[in-house]
């Protein structure tokens, strides 16, 4: 499996139909009046795979860096496997949609990331930036 894309948004919400809705796209410029803040970032991540990838076991990574290109937070490990989809089209790459969430504390402003991996493979990386407000 690989992380195609990861999208910070405002929030997400599951709807009835198993999608989720994404609130407030491409958020990420966070302007804050005082440090040290916390920064909360939601985000939906889509996870593409081979067809005979889907019932094996995956590990999603994340982790945050600062503006040193270090983590700042320890990094999040996740076991899972996925079951075919009644969407699933033959000769498609399966995917999947998952919602995640990035938390962190600023202690000044700057430019932080969060990289989001699967499997191993190369990360996604989300830009993010943390401004004071005057």
């Amino acid at each position: 499996m690989r992380v195609v894309y990861a999208i910070p948004c405002r929030a997400t919400e599951a709807a009835a139909n198993g999608t989720f809705v994404a609130l407030g796209i491409e958020t990420n410029m966070f302007r804050r009046r005082s440090f040290p803040e916390t920064i909360r970032v939601p985000m939906l991540a889509k996870l593409a795979g081979q067809p005979g990838e889907l019932a094996a076991q995956h590990v999603l990574t994340m982790s945050v860096l600062g503006p040193d290109l270090t983590p700042i937070v320890p990094e999040l490990t996740l076991g899972f496997a996925l079951a075919a989809g009644p969407n699933e089209v033959e000769g498609w790459e399966p995917v999947v949609v998952v919602p995640i969430t990035a938390e962190f504390v600023a202690d000044g402003p700057g430019s932080f990331s969060v990289e989001v991996a699967a499997d191993g493979n190369p990360p996604y990386s989300v830009p993010l930036r943390v401004e004071q407000l005057s």
